[in-house]
């Protein structure tokens, strides 16, 4: 039987069916490395792959789907090489030699189809969730805010505290409720939290929850937030700022109190040329004499440990130290505040003055094997806030427990260059 033979007694069916085989491999290896794509590009994914690898490879695996009907439609074809090459006339094989050929070929090939279609649509229904997940916003009460610019109030009593982790299992709800609680008491002029208000940015998981609670628990103390690591974790960005109301990197002003708040969840990821541009065009703009605080939610000196998922420090983050710190220290920064790492701490280098108060009710990181050489004062285990008093001659820090019992203080002289 010749090779031209062989042809003509193949099905249309199967011809069709190896067609679609091929489309529907392309369009799963399309749909996963879009999706990889979307995902890999959203707001604070880089951060996150880049301290937790691991993230990656899960990533990853969205294109890798294709693997399942790109095998299938492979081995359809090496058989289709094989059984044509049976059936050609140097071989002097009847025809029937190659139907079981033709029938496993027909088999690959229905896996290929109907595993990549699978797929495909698995992964499209999966997109659309992500992109209708990360918009829906279930209404609930919102907090009082303050907004960003020049405010009409004075900004002489501040508190501040991060990481709250709403959401979370492992986190401490009743020492939440009692810090809310004392700065409710405390008549403070404005409450900054600076991040990881919940746990993953998904719908449902910690962000509604965390505005209702400061809604129902300050409703005479005007709040405002940074977006954490935890806040982005997947398409949370968007929500986060329907909810909260906030630019990620945003300046306040209140006669000669500066508030500048970065948008650093991870690190330097987000330290993109516009907002160092931001960040350099505010100081400049802001008089030696002022009392200017900046807000991140990534520390730049902590004391810490190293992580045992990753092998990476969880202590004087190097990047933040080499890259944005030297900007703060030629511009007269007063104080730096972070939250990230699960302690209180009180540091001083460079010439200025840094806080770590990642206490308000996220589970408390472990024990530090490694101190800080910045640290001059240190706290794990214990739920709290910072207060900032700019209403005496010497500005003064304390940092309080979750009942408002002060813990230490510093008064914030002149520089401790």
């Amino acid at each position: 039987m010749s090779e031209s033979r062989t042809e003509s007694n193949e099905s249309p069916t199967a011809g069709r069916l190896a067609k679609g085989a091929l489309v529907a491999f392309l369009a799963n290896l399309a749909a996963g490395t879009a999706a990889w794509a979307f995902i890999a590009l959203s707001p604070g994914t880089g951060g996150l792959m880049s301290w937790v690898p691991a993230y990656a490879l899960y990533f990853a695996m969205l294109p890798a789907t294709a693997l399942l009907p790109g095998l299938a439609l492979a081995s359809a074809l090496i058989l289709r090489r094989v059984r044509r090459a049976r059936l050609s006339p140097a071989t002097r094989q009847p025809a029937r030699a190659g139907d079981s050929f033709r029938r496993l070929e027909g088999a690959l090939n229905g896996i290929a189809l109907a595993a990549g279609a699978f797929l495909t649509a698995a992964i499209l229904a999966f997109l659309a969730w992500f992109l209708i997940g990360s918009q829906r916003v279930s209404p609930r009460p919102a907090p009082l805010f303050l907004a960003e610019g020049a405010v009409d109030r004075p900004l002489q009593r501040l508190a501040f505290s991060s990481d709250p982790h709403f959401g979370a299992d492992t986190r401490n709800p009743e020492a939440t409720e009692s810090l809310l609680s004392a700065i409710d008491r405390g008549d403070y002029d404005g409450f900054f939290v600076l991040g990881d208000l919940s746990e993953t940015g998904f719908p449902g998981t910690g962000l509604e929850e965390a505005a209702e609670a400061l809604a129902r628990s300050l409703p005479d103390t005007p709040v405002a937030t940074l977006e954490g690591n935890h806040d982005y974790l997947i398409g949370g960005s968007a929500r986060y700022r329907k909810i909260f109301k906030r630019p990620p990197y945003w300046r306040m002003d209140s006669g000669s109190v500066h508030i500048i708040a970065l948008d650093l969840p991870w690190g330097t990821e987000r330290f993109t040329r516009e907002q160092r541009a931001f960040l350099e065009r505010t100081l400049s703009s802001i008089n030696n004499e002022d009392f200017t605080v900046v807000l991140s939610h990534c520390f730049f000196w902590s004391s810490g440990y190293v992580d045992p998922g990753t092998g990476k420090p969880w202590y004087d983050q190097a990047d933040m130290i080499a890259e944005v710190a030297p900007i703060l220290a030629a511009g007269g920064v007063d104080l730096v505040v972070s939250g990230h790492n699960h302690y209180m701490e009180y540091l001083e280098a460079d010439g200025m003055r840094f806080a770590v108060i990642g206490a308000m009710g996220g589970a408390p990181d472990p024990l530090p094997t490694h101190m800080s050489p910045a640290s001059r004062w240190f706290n794990q285990g214990t739920f709290g806030y910072l207060e900032l008093d700019l209403s005496g001659a010497i500005p003064a820090l304390t940092f309080r427990d979750r009942t408002g019992a002060a813990l230490y203080s510093e008064e914030l002289g002149p520089s401790p260059r």
